[in-house]
């Protein structure tokens, strides 16, 4: 595996360490086809599309406390943190949800990760697609499909790192994943997510992204419209995700799976869309895209 979120602004972050999410506020996402400004709120890459939380605050689809207010034990599902202790348990509202604990993401002088979530690689795992549909339903009834909350912490003088994954639905029985969503970069390789994006609309007005501003902001919202996990219950199957970080720094990011997201969006029956990574500025979709790095 190789790079996943984007030469583009993404989608995905919070910071939460093992809390509950006591029927929080639902969050709408805007249609993925929406235009601000003539810039894409979000950009298909695979099968999934992203948000950049910081553009969509600037925008007014997410309020300033939506944006912000995200800390350690509001969200939801730690899938992945460097936070040491952090687990899954007693989490969701009333407490009553356990789940496999998160990986444990790197930190330091480490520069890449490879790892998995869900098939009970952690303690307390694997995790049943059943128990998960529960999950989301409490929070949010009638929800089927997770969104995945990325925390970007390049705090080091590199503010970009490179991620990819595949999410899938395993068949215990016969060892076979019988669904997978892939992130990656349309030719099987990782996508650059960037810390820090500036984009420009086409009143001429520049908006600029920084995912490196520290815990609790949804850094880059990511869902994929067809990972309808209602199509799979009642059938013992468990859901998992591989996952690939690289171009690390001395910054530990942190991944969720949240059910505190609605969105209208309809999508045509599912098939490839090779665009370059994923995120929520790409190039070629703008009349101009400027990638600044400069150190934190």
């Amino acid at each position: 595996m190789r790079k996943w979120w984007s030469k583009q602004v993404v989608v995905l972050a919070g910071v939460m360490l093992a809390g509950s999410v006591a029927n929080a506020a639902i969050i709408e996402l805007p249609d993925v086809d929406e235009t601000y400004d003539g810039i894409p709120v979000a950009i298909q890459y695979n099968d999934f599309y992203s948000y950049s939380g910081s553009l969509l605050n600037q925008w007014g689809f997410l309020s300033n406390d939506q944006f912000t207010g995200q800390g350690t034990g509001t969200l939801d599902l730690i899938v992945g943190t460097g936070a040491g202790g952090a687990d899954n348990q007693g989490i969701g509202p009333g407490g009553s949800y356990n789940f496999e604990d998160p990986m444990p993401l790197p930190g330091g002088g480490t520069t890449d990760f490879t790892g998995d979530w869900g098939l009970g690689t952690q303690a307390n795992g694997p995790v049943l697609v059943d128990n998960l549909l529960a999950y989301l339903d409490a929070i949010n009834p009638g929800a089927t499909i997770p969104t995945f909350i990325f925390d970007h912490n390049q705090t080091g003088s590199a503010p970009d790192l490179w991620v990819q994954a595949e999410v899938f639905i395993y068949d215990p029985v016969t060892g076979e994943r019988v669904a997978r969503w892939i992130f990656d970069d349309g030719n099987g390789g990782p996508v650059l997510s960037p810390g820090e994006v500036e984009v420009i609309g086409d009143s001429g007005e520049v908006y600029e992204a920084d995912a490196n501003k520290g815990s609790g902001k949804l850094d880059y919202i990511v869902f994929a419209p067809t990972m309808d996990l209602g199509l799979f219950s009642g059938e013992g199957y468990l859901f998992g995700i591989d996952f690939f970080m690289d171009d690390l720094n001395n910054g530990f990011e942190e991944l969720y799976l949240s059910g505190r997201f609605a969105t209208t969006t309809e999508v045509p029956l599912p098939g490839p869309v090779w665009l370059i990574g994923l995120g929520l500025v790409m190039l070629g979709a703008f009349r101009r895209y400027r990638h600044s790095a400069p150190g934190l």
